[in-house]
């Protein structure tokens, strides 16, 4: 008699749980395949793009550097760069040894470092839509539910909009809805482990998590504390802390790890004063508005929507950054003001978005322009400047708050399952279509035409030259983050470092070291004298960009023909660079 209740319940588990790992795996599948096809058009939703770098101009080129520096040994120290000094990153602190190792694995496995980002940039969309899935499952919300917030937190434009700014490391924000549930499990006294084994569990993953950029670590931090502060109030106990704190501590540890070679290094070579210095102001710059979590994407599938964002991006001050939460997540923001007035006139709030609304507010006090991070840039460091990638954070809370409503809905009016998830299909299909641009709209933006023109000429340069031959690159220029000089960006010259594979390079080495003074002094001398000094160094080539000279190189290629009494040997496709060969 009591058997058959029994079994009914554990059937109808392993039903839920088949249903759960379904929609999972149909989540990574899913992320995967929209990712990759919004990126390259109907085809990569296939076939992905591993032909040519999504991006391959301006910051991206610093990231593609790193791959690739990655990939052939660490990014610490490299001989390929800098040459004859070497190039050292270890004045830039940064804490992504996770991002670093698995660009490392895919560089190896691919055998190029514009394979191994593309392929790197894809795989953060099912990272993504597993952890929030996952946490949301957590939280309690329903299979459809959990798809929808996890697709659509997955495809904020704030994922692709960093990697068309070069900025591929915060693709991997997969750590947001985690950092959040375990600070929520914090607030309601909830253990983060049954067992040492667990806890132990818990702390590896953590130092996991602050492996994958300091700013999101740094953010998490202040999850933790904010949910820690809202703990004390709630239960009106220090002993609330003790969780929060131990977690902060791991985070901590784990990013002291990631930058214990860049403290060493500081010690034993003094302090560079001209890399990754920050100023106070540039903390309001980079600080997250309002505007920026409602105003639409560039690319928005309605023209008249991304022109007016573009309007706005130009005519209003300080950086105006894609932040922006969806039509859905744009739902989830007044929910979260309308709760927050409910509670200030004393009304009940359902528990998980009480907490989510308190949170949101918080941390646009924290973030916003003339917020408490103001403070923190006068009175600790103005290190940590860019607030305005806390939206993502905001994005997570926002879409929750959406969707625990309408999980709430949908249960309490007891909906059955095949008009919820209808409903929900249609949630997740408009929030889609908002979101995200046409497919293949991002090729055009990838920058083939001029990839494919620096593989070609490298690739001429390294077949003329003996193996492991050095190149003088000219004009001079600092690295990283300079100035432009001229038409001559302050990446460009890596492009030589990044489509050769034995070539070694004068450019790339860290600004105020011994290698950037020597090239900084040796570049206020006659031309003579550093073509002399070159093959004195053992360099075999020149390579000029004409775009770094106010002429247009011409001046310095006339002298350089009339010193080595021979025309440029190679001549780029564009024109724009030319290549004399010193043997």
């Amino acid at each position: 008699m009591n058997a058959n209740p029994r079994a009914r319940e554990r059937h109808s588990f392993r039903i839920e749980a088949n249903a759960t790992n379904a929609l999972l795996l149909l989540g990574l599948v899913l992320s995967f395949v929209l990712a990759s096809a919004i990126m390259s058009g109907w085809k990569g939703a296939l076939i992905p793009n591993l032909d040519h770098p999504f991006v391959y101009a301006g910051d991206a080129l610093s990231h593609l550097w790193l791959a690739q520096r990655a990939s052939e040994g660490w990014i610490f120290a490299n001989s390929r760069s800098g040459f004859p000094f070497g190039s050292s990153f270890l004045d830039y602190p940064g804490s992504d040894s996770g991002n670093l190792l698995i660009l490392k694995l895919l560089g190896r496995l691919l055998g190029n470092y514009y394979s191994a980002a593309n392929l790197y940039f894809l795989l953060s969309f099912p990272a993504t839509f597993a952890a929030t899935f996952v946490v949301c499952k957590k939280l309690d919300l329903r299979n459809d539910s959990s798809f929808a917030c996890a697709l659509l937190f997955t495809l904020l434009p704030f994922h692709f909009a960093r990697l068309l700014m070069g900025h591929l490391f915060y693709t991997w924000y997969f750590a947001v809805p985690i950092y959040f549930y375990i600070g929520y499990r914090c607030f309601r006294l909830q253990p983060l482990a049954s067992s040492r084994a667990g806890l132990v569990g818990v702390a590896l993953l953590l130092v996991a998590l602050s492996s994958f950029g300091v700013y999101f670590a740094f953010f998490g931090l202040i999850l933790l504390a904010l949910f820690a502060l809202m703990g004390v109030a709630a239960h009106r106990t220090l002993a609330v802390l003790k969780a929060p704190l131990a977690a902060g501590a791991v985070i901590t540890l784990g990013v002291g790890l990631n930058v214990l070679p860049n403290v060493i290094y500081t010690w034993k070579n003094g302090v560079n004063l001209e890399v990754a210095q920050r100023m106070p102001v540039e903390t309001e710059i980079y600080a997250l508005k309002l505007t920026h979590l409602v105003m639409p994407h560039l690319q928005h599938r309605l023209n008249f929507l991304g022109d007016f964002a573009a309007q706005y991006a130009t005519a209003f001050p300080l950086s105006n950054t894609v932040s922006y939460v969806g039509i859905v997540g744009l739902a989830g923001l007044f929910i979260v003001l309308f709760h927050a007035i409910q509670m200030a006139a004393g009304q009940r709030v359902e528990p998980t978005q009480r907490v989510i609304t308190v949170l949101t507010l918080l941390i646009l006090l924290v973030a916003t322009v003339g917020g408490f991070n103001v403070f923190f840039a006068l009175l600790v460091s103005p290190t940590i400047r860019a607030w305005d990638r806390m939206g993502v954070f905001v994005g997570f809370f926002v879409l929750l708050a959406a969707f625990v409503k309408l999980d709430r809905l949908l249960s309490a009016r007891q909906v059955s399952t095949r008009p919820a998830v209808l409903l929900v299909g249609l949630v997740i299909v408009v929030g889609v279509w908002d979101q995200t641009a046409r497919f293949g709209e991002n090729e055009a933006l990838s920058g083939r035409a001029r990839f494919e023109s620096d593989k070609e000429f490298v690739g001429r340069i390294e077949a003329l030259m003996p193996r492991g031959a050095s190149i003088l690159q000219i004009p001079y220029i600092s690295f990283p983050e300079s100035p432009p000089v001229h038409r001559m960006h302050s990446y460009d010259q890596l492009v030589g470092f990044l489509n050769s594979k034995e070539l070694r390079w004068s450019g790339g080495g860290m600004a105020g070291r011994k290698g950037d003074k020597f090239y900084r002094q040796l570049s206020a001398a006659p031309i003579s004298v550093q073509i002399e000094t070159a093959r004195a160094l053992g360099f075999a080539g020149v390579y000029v960009d004409k775009r770094g000279y106010a002429d247009g190189g011409v001046e310095v290629i006339d002298s350089l023909t009339r010193l080595l009494n021979k025309p440029a040997t190679l001549v780029r496709s564009d024109g724009e660079v030319v290549f004399f060969s010193l043997v």
